[in-house]
This record gives structure tokens, C-alpha cells and sequence, in this order.
């Protein structure tokens, strides 16, 4: 079973990356995918349908899905695989980035800041004030926060925070950014806003403010630059985990 907590491009290739992975070593496993809508009332009534109906594994995209998956699979021993998850430790999923431990192991897509804004500098040298557009109730993006901001400190840049807790709220926070004259708009593994992305690639080429990303898929999508991983390649490494778990491995 995989769970996905909201469906954006990221994700979307991280999910192809476990899907493909599987079915070549398993042309006949029998693979379900179920997206929560970015709801976690939604994660919980998956999670716990896959629990009942004794799925194998369930592979998990979006550190809110996987802390109500981790919770909900408890009572059945069932293994849990996640991927493009940024703060595993923080989120309270593992014990130890070592040492897994528990039901619970993955792999994340955490990127060091500091080269991220080494590289937008490097691409906007005058940048002086950067947005960055998060959920608060997201672990992986308030683990981001702090380290963001200090890392832009010791460059020159100064991180203007929008919070939103929904995405219908991401085109008022961007152009609230937008009306504030920022230099450029940075979205750091952030699924709400991740999965507004047009929205925000729409406001901010129309008001040709520079767009970066640590999601290389979304340059596509409209981002000037990202420095970050290969989602599709998170999704195969995944596989990988899940192939070893399904035979017999710790």
C-alpha cells in the first residue's frame, strides 16, 4: 500500500520511482496507491484500511501521512518504508538516523541549506530578502525554518516567513510577499504550498520575482533554479528498502 499525503509533482515521481522499483523485481506484486488529499483524517482512515486488509508494506510519501501510518500499524507489526521526508529524527519516526529501530525506516531528501543559497546567490547576486512559504503544521517544513534562516543570515539574506495552513491560502501569502518587494520566493519541501505550485509560479512570472525550489522536478513547473535530489531516484531507493524488508532483511 502506498500512502501519499497530497499529490504535487515531487511526490508524484517519488511514487513512479517505488512503483517502477517493485514491479521490476515483482512484475506481479499487487500495488495500491491512495492519496489523503493533504487531510490527515484522510491518512488515518487509509492507513488504517491498509492495516486491515494486511497489505505487506506501506510505503509512505509526507511526514504527516507517515507519523498516522507509523501510529495506526503498530498493533499489526507492519512494516513501514518512507520517502522525501526531511526530518525523520525530528518527526519523532526513528529513533536514530543509524539506527532506525521500531517498524519505521526510509529515506529522506534533506538537502543542506547552505548550498541551496549559495547557488540562488550565485544566480541573484543583489538577493537581500527571500520568501519562504510553509505550513506551520508540517514538521518537515518547521524543522526547515530555523536552519534556513540562519544559513541566509550568514550570506546577507534575510528570510521573510508566510505561513499558510491550507492551499487555498498560498496565493494570498505569495502575493502579500510579492507587495512586500522581495527578492525571490524559496519553497523548501513544503507540501501545501508544493501542491499550490502554479499558483505561485503564475504570481510570481507575472511579477518576474525569481522562483527557487529544492525539488529539481519543478523547474519544469515553473521554478527558476533548485538544488536539491532526484525525487524519481528517492522513490527507486525506497524500493529498494522495501524489496529487503519483503525478504527477510532487518
Amino acid at each position: 500500500g502506498i500512502l501519499q499525503i497530497v499529490a504535487h509533482p515531487a511526490l508524484d515521481k517519488s511514487q513512479q520511482g517505488i512503483i517502477d522499483g517493485l514491479k521490476k523485481k515483482y512484475p506481479k506484486i499487487n500495488i495500491t496507491v491512495k492519496i489523503a488529499q493533504g487531510n490527515i483524517l484522510n491518512a488515518t482512515m487509509i492507513s488504517q484500511k491498509f492495516v486491515s486488509d494486511g497489505v505487506d508494506v506501506i510505503a509512505v510519501l509526507g511526514t504527516t501521512a507517515a507519523q498516522v501510518a507509523a501510529k495506526n500499524a503498530q498493533s499489526t507489526h507492519t512494516p513501514i518504508v518512507f520517502a522525501s521526508i526531511t526530518d525523520p529524527l525530528g518527526a519523532k519516526l526513528v529513533k536514530s538516523l543509524d539506527k532506525p529501530g521500531g517498524l519505521v525506516t526510509g529515506v529522506s531528501n534533506y538537502t543542506e541549506q547552505r548550498p541551496q543559497l549559495a547557488y540562488f546567490k550565485e544566480i541573484l547576486p543583489n538577493i537581500k530578502t527571500l520568501g519562504f512559504i510553509y505550513n506551520p503544521g508540517e514538521a518537515n517544513s518547521v524543522a526547515l525554518l530555523e536552519p534556513t534562516t540562519k544559513a541566509a543570515k550568514n550570506l546577507g539574506i534575510r528570510i521573510i516567513p508566510a505561513a499558510v495552513t491550507k492551499t487555498t491560502e498560498v496565493s494570498l501569502a505569495t502575493q502579500k510577499l510579492v507587495a512586500n518587494g522581495i527578492d525571490g520566493i524559496f519553497i523548501n519541501n513544503d507540501n501545501t504550498a508544493l501542491s499550490a505550485f502554479d499558483v505561485i509560479a503564475q504570481i510570481t512570472e507575472r511579477h518576474k520575482v525569481p522562483l527557487f525550489v529544492s525539488d529539481t522536478d519543478m523547474v519544469k513547473q515553473g521554478a527558476l533554479a533548485a538544488l536539491g535530489p532526484d525525487q524519481y531516484s528517492l522513490g527507486l531507493q525506497c524500493a529498494e528498502m522495501i524489496a529487503d524488508g519483503l525478504e527477510g532483511k532487518n
